[in-house]
């Protein structure tokens, strides 16, 4: 990771990226977590919207309110019809967009779970985002 350190303590830094966020916050919590293929999927999820070279701290308002938009629009996904089809080999489409839970466990919570820690935590300076705009109503 291009942290810069100090006897072995990261030092605060502008310059730590999407991807350097979702790995140390993966480190720091997979343990904590009862499902660890949800928060990797997740984390994969924000990295490939973000791309992994976005600085945190360029991260604002209007690009989380782009990132619900993006998940909010994409097509809910049944697993166990997903792998029956694809046995008979046969498609399965479900044009419906994921549901508002979705969007907010899946990358609203925890893209907030990772500002929060990059804040508070790893002493980033990070946008102040108004969350309750950007969770959608369950």
């Amino acid at each position: 990771m291009p942290l810069a350190t100090r006897k072995g303590v990261d030092l605060p830094t502008v310059n730590m990226t999407v991807a350097d966020a979702c790995t140390r916050y993966w480190e720091d919590k997979n343990a904590d977590v009862v499902d660890t293929d949800k928060l990797a999927w997740s984390l994969g999820w924000i990295e490939k919207h973000f791309g992994r070279t976005t600085r945190l701290v360029d991260i604002g308002d209007n690009d989380i309110a782009k990132m619900v938009a993006k998940r909010r629009g994409e097509p809910r996904v049944n697993v166990a019809k997903l792998t029956a089809a694809k046995r008979r080999g046969k498609p399965c489409a479900d044009d419906r967009p994921v549901s508002k839970a979705t969007v907010n466990r899946t990358v609203t919570e925890p893209m907030r779970q990772i500002l929060t820690r990059a804040r508070k935590v790893w002493k980033v300076p990070v946008q102040q985002i108004d969350w309750a705009v950007h969770m959608l109503p369950e």
